[in-house]
């Protein structure tokens, strides 16, 4: 058994163009277990039956819309967190993406054994695709994808994380306002093990890059636990807000009760957890890479905040 699929399909607007390209990424189970898309060019991919199983996708436009990156897991769906098992992570390109008749490339492996509830997050940065997920061997996994290197073999590049979140079940990741120079704010928030002992954990640190934007290094703090407990998945989910806040805000999710709180580009707590009322849901934070988080400003009255205001899930 690998990792759980959500519930829905996974599903987003590709590139920045009019009329928008919607792609959305499915898993078929009909005899013949494979990635399949389909998006609103007139462009579908059914399953290669010979790939074998597959699970979790995501994916990101590169090259304007013309180009998706798209990561999967090459195993079968679990039924809970408990029932997972690590997995290889398998990334793939969709060539021609916003036309009827898409190309999915052969896959190349980011890690052998990745153990996730949650599809792999992806960034988009001014140079470059940062990609994130679970790695058994380091707990985090971070790796850098050059779309220059295009047409051409896809070769991304781990960065050195060291050993951190281990035991991490889903990641997000966000990058700040990149400096002149070269070094950019980035956070990462975890669920480490399965519900009803699960915890999620906050790493912030610095992710530098060289003259052509694309990132060489990262150095993180150590991780700090925001949050326990939960009888399911908790999807935590960052983004970075820029001028005038400057600042990390993080959402999970609690036994159907939503959290959101804020943090300093260093990665401490500006004020403590706040519950979103109202008629959010749970599924303000479910799964996707930044779709999840909730849009909100802060008004503070000596240094407190006293109310959020949400807009629509980014």
């Amino acid at each position: 058994m690998a990792p759980i699929a959500p519930a829905q399909p996974y599903s987003r607007v590709a590139g920045a163009t009019f009329p928008p390209l919607i792609v959305t990424a499915y898993i078929r189970n009909d005899g013949c277990e494979g990635i399949a898309l389909r998006s609103t060019a007139g462009g579908a991919v059914e399953p290669n039956c010979s790939d074998g199983a597959a699970s979790l996708p995501s994916f990101i436009s590169v090259n304007g819309n013309v180009t998706l990156l798209l990561a999967h897991y090459a195993a079968p769906v679990a039924a809970a967190c408990d029932a997972v098992r690590p997995a290889p992570l398998m990334l793939r390109l969709v060539d021609n993406a916003n036309t009827p008749a898409p190309v999915v490339t052969i896959p190349y492996a980011l890690t052998p054994a990745s153990a996730s509830v949650r599809p792999a997050a992806f960034v988009a940065l001014l140079g470059a695709v940062l990609i994130a997920a679970p790695d058994e061997a380091t707990g985090l996994g971070l790796w850098v994808f050059d779309p220059s290197t295009l047409p051409g073999l896809l070769t991304p590049r781990k960065l050195d994380t060291g050993v951190t979140l281990v035991g991490a079940r889903s990641l997000d990741v966000a990058v700040g306002t990149l400096s002149d120079a070269g070094q950019a704010p980035i956070a990462i928030v975890a669920e480490s093990g399965c519900p009803p002992r699960q915890g999620v954990w906050v790493a912030a640190g610095t992710l530098t890059h060289n003259m052509s934007h694309i990132p060489t290094s990262v150095q993180l703090q150590r991780p700090v636990q925001i949050a326990t407990g939960g009888t399911s998945d908790a999807s935590p989910s960052v983004a970075w807000v820029s001028l005038p806040y400057d600042e990390w805000r993080v959402t999970w999710v609690v036994d159907g009760h939503t959290y959101f709180q804020r943090f300093t580009p260093e990665g401490m707590a500006i004020q403590g957890p706040i519950e979103v009322g109202g008629t959010i849901s749970a599924a303000v934070a479910a799964y996707g890479s930044h779709d999840d988080v909730l849009e909100a400003t802060s008004p503070a009255v000596d240094g407190n905040v006293y109310s959020v205001k949400l807009g629509c899930p980014k």
